[in-house]
């Protein structure tokens, strides 16, 4: 399951322990005139998936394949198997990882594997 996470600055996203999404608007002024001001909205559970792989993969452990569910597995590692051939990515037991030398390009590979 997801841990509850905190976003701060413009644009910013945070993870309420009640599954609730928040965040800020991107607009730097409207940011700095009223940073008390966020936007929540309730995560589907294709949202909550995807919120998974993005910071699971951020994360030096990796992404727990386990919790994926078998509907989206298959999907989710043909998806990875550029990255995985590439060394990108690496199937470690269960789980998907980046390995140090690629943390800078975490974005471009989990933005390949959400919405799958």
């Amino acid at each position: 399951d997801l841990t509850p996470y905190l976003g701060l600055g413009p644009a910013a996203h945070s993870l309420g322990a009640d599954g609730i999404r928040r965040f800020h608007l991107p607009d730097i002024r409207a940011y700095l005139a009223a940073p008390e001001r966020v936007v929540a909205e309730q995560e589907s559970e294709e949202e909550r998936l995807d919120d998974l792989i993005m910071i699971s993969l951020r994360r030096a452990a990796g992404l727990d394949l386990e919790m994926i569910p078998s509907a989206r597995l298959d999907t989710l590692l043909k998806a990875a198997a550029p990255f995985l051939e590439s060394g990108e990515l690496i199937r470690d037991g269960r789980f998907l990882r980046v390995p140090e030398r690629h943390w800078l390009t975490t974005d471009a590979i989990v933005r390949d594997l959400m919405f799958v």
